[in-house]
């Protein structure tokens, strides 16, 4: 990255839309798929253990987005946990939409009534979390255009600090069942 043009943690500003590349939650299906062959189809197992063996670094994305994105990381310990990280060090707060959540179809029918809960604790996607101006957000679209990854929005940085989710209308609370390094 040539000096002074890392898109780092620290950019966020409130009203700038908060976004995610790819499928959350799928390696962490994948994972605890690993050991269960027979229990659901090859047609959902296989794809959810690929994400997890063999997790797909989003660099071409993550270099187009320093376009237009005011602050980034990667996904590796939970999007939920991820995006508090990003928040704190921009100083800001999230409002986030769990039914926004881009969730696979593979996830949907292996984790059903856990995958947003996968989605939001799991880790080891490595996908990429965002935030872009909402005036940005056509050229995001432009440059996204031609990617083999969806890119969804799923909230917006707000003032107020804390990351806060909710669910159809209602308050989401997220369980603490991130992986904890230390």
């Amino acid at each position: 990255v040539r000096p002074g043009a890392a898109v780092t943690r620290t950019g966020a500003r409130a009203g700038d839309g908060i976004w995610v590349t790819g499928h959350p939650g799928d390696a962490v299906a994948g994972r605890l798929l690993l050991d269960v062959a027979g229990q659901v189809s090859a047609t959902v197992r296989e794809p959810l253990c690929q994400r997890f063996l063999y997790p797909e670094p989003r660099l071409r994305e993550g270099s187009a987005l320093a376009a237009v994105a005011t602050a980034m990381l990667d996904v590796s310990d939970g999007l939920h946990d991820d995006i508090d990280k990003l928040m704190v060090a921009s100083g800001m707060g999230a409002e986030l939409d769990a039914g926004l959540l881009p969730l696979s179809a593979e996830l949907r029918t292996a984790a059903a009534d856990r995958a947003i809960e996968y989605a939001l604790t799991g880790g080891d996607d490595y996908e990429l979390c965002f935030t872009v101006p909402e005036r940005a957000t056509a050229r995001l679209r432009a440059i996204a255009a031609d990617w083999a990854v969806p890119v969804t929005r799923i909230g917006t940085v707000v003032s107020e600090p804390g990351v806060r989710w909710q669910y159809q209308g209602r308050p989401l609370q997220v369980p603490d069942s991130t992986f904890r390094h230390f």
